[in-house]
């Protein structure tokens, strides 16, 4: 490592003092941060010397952004390793391609004994949706997450938003792509066992930045040869990891597919010169035109078998490199569901006053889901899973309690529930869907669990409930209508909605059990 490149220890220096300074504004699933600016995600576990578990992030919505990384990872603790494993290493590639942020984040945490409650997330700066792409970069440039945390090479992403750019790419635009590569090379001579160096560089760096320039405007002497320099020192880096054979191959079959189009575009030139009528059956006859064109033709036919054979070493070459680097990023070690145990500190029970009235209770519904259902080809049921209450009596007496409800699906997550991604196996999806989380009950797709956007609300899992005592809620609403009398003022908060509410308590068929007249029920704000 050279001596003026930036020490793990400096930035793990950094990055505690950042989140000191910016404890007070962390992102949990209660804050309502729609805020534009620059996020850091951190794993609440700085032992690992080769790690600094942080992902640095900008989003024009803040508090969406940290709900879809939250769930992402809530998604893989539900996964066994079986399963895991099958989607990670798929026939066709990972299923989680793509999402691979995710992936890295979940694997730290598994190796070093975290919990769901380590996954951090703080706001490093709010800043206006123009500004967002320079301020991203500074905390890149200070704290290089692409090396020591979770994010992805620069020079990759920018490479993805050319991919996307319908204009031609300006001179400006290259010379700054340029030097991204530039840097990223620089970063992994220095950090090549760090973080996720490796898998980064051997996965997604660039292994030849010549093409782009077809993309480009005219290029003045000093980019052209600055892009020959860049590409050279691409060129130094796959060799000094042994890695050139892939440069190689890969030009190799470009200049196949190459010579295979001028040829295709030959014989398509000949048949699209080929005179017709009287003059055609006369070179016909004679078999001039006819020899010509069938031995093209054949040329044609040889160089495609030519192609289709190279290609098809290449792609079963590839595969076998995939499955090699995609251990870079998969646990290694075998884990059970729900090994992140849960995030129980989101519950609290919400009393509107400090000082609340006598003969008043407080009561907080969480639902195993919503209940909604839009497809009429899955079933969804939704149950109450816990109640809370805090009641103080006439003396001003707090008697509080909860109580985790006896049904399908707390029972079912004391047995275990076999999850699955809904769509792995889904021939008419047209794109990779990870993350959407479902399970088989008798051989078909159900709905009936705790989801994924309910936990984030509550923080409840199956992990929650697996050593909880168990009651039904008939057995629940006996002792609040004992507890309470017909003076006794309610406050209701439920996680999900009141619909949602009466549609568990009629499903219980508990519609006219005494204390239900009694409530009164109140959306969670």
């Amino acid at each position: 490592m050279a001596s003026n490149t930036i020490t793990i220890d400096h930035v793990k220096e950094r990055v505690k003092q950042l989140i000191q300074d910016n404890a007070y504004r962390e992102v949990t699933p209660e804050t309502k941060y729609k805020v534009s600016g620059i996020y850091m995600i951190y794993i609440d576990n700085f032992d690992s010397d080769k790690f600094v578990p942080i992902y640095i992030g900008q989003s024009k919505d803040i508090q969406r952004r940290y709900k879809e990384h939250l769930c992402e990872i809530l998604s893989l603790n539900r996964i066994s390793y079986e399963k895991y494993y099958e989607y990670f290493f798929s026939e066709f590639g990972s299923y989680y391609e793509g999402k691979f942020k995710t992936c890295k984040i979940f694997k730290y945490m598994l190796e070093n004994n975290c919990t769901l409650q380590d996954f951090r997330m703080i706001i490093l700066e709010e800043a206006d949706e123009t500004d967002l792409e320079r301020k991203e970069q500074e905390y890149f440039q200070k704290l290089l997450p692409s090396f020591f945390g979770f994010n992805q090479l620069n020079s990759f992403l920018a490479n993805i938003k050319f991919k996307f750019k319908r204009d031609r790419l300006t001179k400006l635009e290259i010379s700054n792509f340029l030097d991204l590569c530039q840097k990223d090379i620089d970063n992994i001579y220095s950090y090549y066992e760090y973080g996720f160096t490796q898998f980064n560089f051997e996965h997604a760096f660039n292994r030849d930045i010549i093409p782009l320039l077809k993309r480009t405007e005219e290029l003045d002497d000093v980019t052209l040869l600055k892009c020959k320099e860049v590409n050279s020192n691409i060129h130094q880096v796959f060799s000094r990891y042994n890695l050139e054979n892939e440069i190689h191959a890969v030009q190799e079959l470009d200049a196949r597919h190459k010579d295979y189009l001028m040829v295709k575009e030959q014989y398509e030139d000949l048949l699209n010169q080929r005179p017709t009528g009287i003059i055609m059956s006369f070179l016909k006859n004679i078999g001039l035109f006819n020899q010509k064109e069938k031995k093209l033709e054949h040329i044609v036919s040889q160089k495609r078998t030519e192609l289709m054979f190279h290609r098809k070493a290449y792609n079963t070459e590839q595969k076998i490199l995939l499955h090699k680097r995609y251990q870079l990023i998969f646990p290694i070690c075998e884990f059970r569901p729900f090994s992140l145990q849960d995030k129980p500190n989101t519950i609290s029970l919400k009393i509107d006053k400090e000082d609340p009235p006598v003969n008043t209770c407080h009561l907080q519904v969480y639902f195993s889901n919503n209940g909604i259902n839009r497809s009429k080809h899955y079933r969804k049921e939704s149950y109450i899973i816990r109640i809370d209450y805090c009641y103080i009596n006439p003396e001003g007496k707090k008697i509080q309690k909860d109580y985790y409800i006896k049904n399908e699906t707390t029972e079912d997550c004391r047995r275990g529930v076999a999850y699955i991604e809904k769509f792995f196996h889904d021939s008419y999806t047209k794109r990779p869907n990870p993350f959407t989380i479902s399970r088989l009950k008798r051989n078909k797709i159900d709905n009936s669990f705790i989801s994924i956007l309910s936990e984030y609300k509550h923080g409840i899992n199956d992990y929650t409930i697996k050593d909880k005592r168990l009651y039904k809620l008939e057995t629940v609403f006996n002792r609040l209508h004992k507890l309470t009398d017909a003076e006794t003022k309610f406050t209701t908060y439920v996680s999900e909605n009141d619909s949602c509410l009466n549609k568990c308590i009629s499903n219980a068929q508990l519609d006219h059990h005494p204390f239900v007249t009694k409530l009164s029920i109140k959306k969670k704000k």
